[in-house]
């Protein structure tokens, strides 16, 4: 069966970003203009301002005479459907700054923060590479000595589970935001932040729970974390039941410091000082590279399959949708449970006692 180009719906997201992204750079506008100057029929250009429009996301501000007939409504990003805030915390002060979506100050505090932070690293102290001198060598390039890892079972196994985990996990990068517009959630968007919030607080949480746990019961709390939050989702597209979306979104904090981060640190543990970029770049190569595009095809063709020729999703397919992803990490987190073994944090602290 060939494949197709692009479903419905997709095209209909493509059609209204770029609606929404000229009038953010150009508006006001009139449905005219905006289809001369994204190539849109009138039909089509009306059709997306409708959507914006039922979302909140735009708005008639006015006319624009000129022409024969009536005068043509132009339409405007609405200020308030979206917000950026940004901290400053200096020596003597804590400045804090919040803006709406058509004001520039947001590009001037992203742009600031970065100056900030580049400068901020040439006062950083100075590490140069454990190989720094040395002779150059293919074998040290291609990250070889890091690959020699996996020969550790272990270590073998922690990959094969990292790199199946990353396949579920398109699931929610790609598709949490079309299922919160189409369940009607309350500024999804914005919702949607919360799990950045929540990192912070299990990140904080994590240096303690790493001491009275173990590398091996905080990975798999991680992982069983994601099985969890979709299946919060298939609950939560029954009504929809925002609580259990809440909690989906929520455990972002829990799903991405206990595996990920954690998984950072086993990586840091198991590896020599000499090799230990090879292993971490290594690492983030199986999980983030091979294991997401993998999953993003995936998750593409399940999402496709329920869709067929349709608009989007019903509740009910929703549902299912989610159980799909819900399985498979429940799976990876069984598989993880009873494959690795590994006491490294154990071994480590036994080490120094005997130092001590």
């Amino acid at each position: 069966m060939p494949s197709r180009p692009g479903t419905p719906r997709l095209l209909r997201e493509l059609n209204d970003r770029s609606a929404l992204d000229l009038l953010v750079s150009s508006g006001p506008l009139t449905r005219a203009q905006i289809g001369q100057h994204t190539g849109l029929s009138k039909v089509t250009a009306s059709q997306l301002l409708s959507r914006l429009e039922e979302r909140g996301l735009v708005a008639v501000v006015g006319e624009q005479a000129g022409g024969r007939g009536p005068n043509a409504a132009l339409y405007a990003v609405v200020p308030s459907s979206a917000y950026v805030a940004g901290l400053e915390v200096g020596p003597n002060r804590v400045t804090a700054g919040i803006a709406d979506i058509t004001s520039p100050v947001q590009f001037y505090l992203a742009g600031g923060a970065s100056l900030i932070f580049g400068l901020y690293a040439f006062t950083l102290p100075h590490t140069p590479p454990k190989a720094a001198g040395t002779q150059f060598k293919v074998h040290d390039a291609l990250g070889l000595d890091a690959l020699a890892m996996l020969k550790n079972t272990d270590f073998f196994i922690f990959v094969a589970g990292s790199f199946l985990l990353c396949i579920p996990l398109q699931f929610y990068y790609t598709f949490a935001n079309p299922f919160l517009n189409e369940v009607k959630a309350p500024d999804p968007a914005f919702i949607q932040t919360f799990g950045q919030m929540s990192e912070i607080f299990f990140m904080l949480l994590l240096p303690v729970a790493l001491r009275r746990l173990g590398i091996k019961v905080i990975m798999l709390v991680g992982m069983a974390a994601w099985a969890i939050r979709y299946l919060a989702f298939g609950l939560g597209s029954e009504g929809p039941v925002m609580p259990y979306i809440y909690l989906g979104i929520l455990l972002h904090g829990v799903c991405y410091d206990f595996f990920f981060v954690t998984g950072q640190i086993y990586v840091d543990k198991k590896s020599t000082p000499a090799i230990r970029g090879q292993a971490q770049g290594f690492f983030v190569l199986v999980t983030y590279g091979v294991g997401m595009l993998i999953g993003a095809q995936i998750a593409g063709k399940v999402y496709n399959s329920f869709l067929g020729t349709e608009a989007g999703l019903t509740l009910a397919q929703w549902n299912r949708f989610w159980w799909i992803p819900a399985a498979f990490a429940a799976a990876v987190t069984l598989f993880f449970t009873l494959a690795f073994h590994d006491r490294v944090d154990e071994a480590q602290e036994a080490v120094a006692s005997k130092a001590a």
